[in-house]
């Protein structure tokens, strides 16, 4: 089955997997994204901001321009990646200064 060209395809940025359940307003229209990360716009032609949020995603807003000649594509980041990527930042920080702070004496 074709993906129509006023689909967005939402995919994990990590794993490019499909994200599903996500929700997609455009011009105070409510989608939900399906089991295939996909979401059909059912709008007049025209462009306009489309903001995805999730509970699993940081919320991300694009802008559309209607028609598509294709889906367009969007990575959503995971919320647990930013906070790993925090305490991983953290780690590699505190290590540096002790590391300085070693070879000064």
């Amino acid at each position: 089955m074709a993906i129509p060209s006023s689909a967005l395809q939402l995919v994990d940025v990590l794993t490019g997997k499909p994200v599903t359940n996500a929700k997609v307003t455009a011009d105070s229209t409510e989608y939900t994204s399906d089991n295939g990360g996909l979401v059909v716009l059912n709008l007049p032609d025209g462009t306009y901001k489309v903001v995805i949020s999730s509970s699993s995603y940081l919320s991300k807003s694009v802008s559309v321009t209607l028609p598509m000649t294709q889906p367009l594509t969007v990575q959503l980041i995971p919320v647990w990646s930013i906070a790993l990527g925090a305490v991983a930042g953290a780690s590699v920080a505190i290590g540096v200064i002790a590391k300085l702070a070693w070879r000064k004496k």
